[in-house]
């Protein structure tokens, strides 16, 4: 009986700990989560802004990061989905 219940505090530990582990990573999370959102938001209204002045192969590759990063950002890889963005974002402003 003594050890079903230190068995059990144990888990509870355990569980607890898991839980307050996991609390600190969303948090850290969000600032690039919001930044990817941020980025991508940025960039679809600029390249809707610039359409008319890009080439259609332009207009391809940045589409193609922008559906890359959304795809990121759909998994969570927040930092993944930053960095294509940004490259996106490049791309529109070297043109």
């Amino acid at each position: 009986m003594r050890l079903t219940t230190i068995t059990g505090l144990s888990l509870c530990l355990f569980i607890a700990l898991n839980a307050s582990a996991c609390k600190r990573m969303v948090k850290k999370d969000e600032p690039l989560e919001a930044a990817c959102n941020k980025s991508i938001k940025n960039v679809s209204t600029l390249l809707g802004e610039s359409r008319a002045q890009l080439e259609k192969n332009q207009i391809s590759q940045i589409e193609n990061l922008l559906t890359a990063a959304k795809i990121e950002q759909q998994h969570q890889q927040y930092a993944e989905c930053q960095d294509k963005a940004q490259r996106a974002q490049i791309l529109l402003q070297q043109h």
